[in-house]
Order: C-alpha cells, then sequence, then structure tokens
C-alpha cells in the first residue's frame, strides 16, 4: 500500500521514467539480450552423446551441466539459472545458480568498458574477474558431482527452435518488466530524498538496486576510485533487480539467503579489483554518456527489437487462444 501511495504521489515523476526505461530496453536491453539468448537456449537444450567426454568435472563443474554453465557465462543474467530450474535432477542448485547469475561478455566489454569507460582492457578485465571470482565461489562451496547422465532431453530440431523462441520471448518480457520496476523504484527514491544524481549516496542506492543504472550512477561521481568500486560492484553483484529475476525463474531449487550472499562478496571482489585496474592504468569515465548512450540507435537494434515485438504478439495470440479455448 506505500508503495501504491508512493507511485500515485510521484505520478509524473516516473511517466518520464518509464518511458525512458521502455525505449531503453527496445534500443539497448532487447538488441542485446534476446539473439544470444535464442542461440544460446538452442545449444542448451540439443542432446549431444558426450559433452566432455570421458571427464567427470572440468574446472570443478559436472559435466552434465557444463554446457550450460559455459553457454550461461557468455550470455550473461537469467538464462542460466532457467534453463537449470526447468532441467535440474536434484533439489538445491543454488551453487550453479550463482555460477551462472552473471552479467555477458558483450554487456561488460561493449557497454561497461567501451560505452562507459572508453576502455576495451577495463571491460575484459572486469569481465574475467567477475568469471574468475564465480568459479572459484562455486569449488570452495560446491558438491560432489552425482552424474544422472546429461540433463538435456532430446528434441527435434524444429520444435527444440520454436520452443526456445518461446521461452526466451517470455524471458525477455520477464527482464524488460523487472527492469521497468526498479527503474521507477530508483526514480521514487530518489524524488522522495532529494538525492543529487551525481552524489555517492544516489550512486550506492542505484548499484545495489539495478546493474545498468548503478554503472550509469557510478561514473558520474568525481572521485575516480569511488566511481571505480560502485561499476565493478554493480557488475559482480547484479542488482537486486537480478536477484528477484533469478528468483523468480528458479523458484524450489534456490536458496535466496545463500545467493545473495555469493552475489554481495562477488560485488566486492569486483568492485576492489576494478579500483586497482583504474588506478594503475589511470582511465577515466567518459564525459558525454548521456548523448552517446541516446544516440545509440542503429538500424540493428531497430530490426531486433520489431522481430521481438512480432514474437509478443504472436506469443500473446497464442495464450489467448488457450485461454478461450478452456472456457
Amino acid at each position: 500500500m506505500l508503495l501504491l501511495a508512493l507511485i500515485i504521489v510521484f505520478s509524473l515523476e516516473l511517466k518520464d521514467c518509464i518511458f525512458e526505461t521502455i525505449i531503453e530496453c527496445g534500443s539497448r536491453l532487447i538488441p542485446s539480450i534476446f539473439p544470444s539468448m535464442i542461440i544460446i537456449t538452442v545449444i542448451c537444450n540439443t542432446k549431444f552423446s558426450n559433452d566432455i567426454g570421458e571427464k567427470k568435472y572440468i574446472l570443478g563443474i559436472c559435466k552434465n551441466r557444463a554446457r550450460i554453465v559455459f553457454c550461461s557465462l557468455l550470455s550473461g543474467f537469467i538464462l542460466g539459472p532457467k534453463i537449470l530450474s526447468e532441467t535440474t535432477q536434484s533439489g538445491d542448485e543454488t551453487n550453479y545458480i550463482a555460477l551462472t547469475t552473471n552479467a555477458g561478455i558483450g554487456y561488460v566489454v561493449l557497454f561497461v568498458g567501451i560505452t562507459m569507460w572508453n576502455s576495451i582492457l577495463y571491460g575484459i578485465f572486469l569481465y574475467l574477474i567477475q568469471i574468475v571470482s564465480a568459479i572459484v565461489f562455486f569449488n570452495l562451496q560446491k558438491k560432489d558431482c552425482t552424474d544422472n547422465g546429461n540433463i538435456t532431453k532430446s528434441k527435434p530440431i524444429l520444435k527444440n527452435i520454436t520452443d526456445s523462441v518461446q521461452s526466451s520471448t517470455r524471458l525477455m518480457i520477464d527482464i524488460c518488466g523487472f527492469t521497468i520496476f526498479f527503474a521507477a523504484l530508483n526514480r521514487i527514491i530518489l524524488c522522495l530524498f532529494s538525492l543529487n544524481q551525481q552524489g555517492v549516496v544516489f550512486a550506492i542506492i542505484t548499484s545495489i538496486l539495478e546493474i545498468t543504472n548503478g554503472v550509469q550512477a557510478s561514473t558520474c561521481i568525481e572521485n575516480n576510485l569511488i566511481s571505480s568500486f560502485l561499476c565493478g560492484f554493480s557488475v559482480g553483484f547484479g542488482g537486486f533487480c537480478v536477484i528477484m529475476q533469478t528468483i523468480a525463474v528458479c523458484k524450489d531449487c534456490l536458496k535466496k539467503t545463500k545467493l545473495l550472499i555469493i552475489k554481495l562478496l562477488q560485488g566486492i571482489i569486483c568492485g576492489f579489483s576494478s579500483m586497482v585496474f583504474v588506478s594503475a592504468f589511470g582511465i577515466e569515465p567518459k564525459l558525454d554518456i548521456k548523448a552517446s548512450i541516446s544516440n545509440d540507435i542503429s538500424i540493428y537494434n531497430v530490426i531486433i527489437s520489431s522481430i521481438f515485438l512480432f514474437f509478443v504478439l504472436i506469443l500473446a495470440k497464442k495464450c489467448l487462444t488457450e485461454k478461450l479455448s478452456s472456457i
């Protein structure tokens, strides 16, 4: 009820925020995630005769989950946990879910590294620190591998592609929905406490809530060390937005508190590592970030977003037909 009251009070401010976030989803989020999400889902749902030869483990990861893990490390948040929750043969998958809850290589290198800090090396370094820390945390607490065979079920290729498109479309809708909600929540906090958008307090709150806004807010801080720490923390932690998305798709196979602790520790490690890199190489975030982001709308982005909208309409039609036929 309190949140609803705040939404009504700050409705004018939220209108602009929600519109901007929808544009951000259509111009950047969907084009950068949706195509790879479909491809990775198809790969993960394709049954191969033997994924890792005779090895039972690779980097401490069970061979019957290795393909899902490594694909998710490339593609980024949510996809890995979703597939694990759908195919798991055991009750608690928190260790594997934490391992696959990371920002994708394209997001960290292209957006964080190049767009925000004008350094591809910084993006590559931050991505590697994130992945290495995730693997280290996983191996410190992992259980012995119970090999029940490949957890991927065999499907005809056309059905695999169709199911992957539908699953990715639903997941993309969820991601955009959570992103819009946390962007609105962030704006409510900003207005409620009259925070300075270029201040440290606002950047800390934003980094805890949502990764993209956290990265952007961190680069507005004048102190380069604090800016770099919060940027690294945002990438490593992922924000409560990602945590809530992960909880939503994983349901009963996840220990929420354990996941939160792992991601907080990972965020702190990425934050301090980011400080070391920035201090050693003397890099600084771009000054014209907002302009570069707002102008970064290409034909590719428009096409991908249009294709996504087409799939959304097909999915909506299918759901509506199923509802009407069940009446």
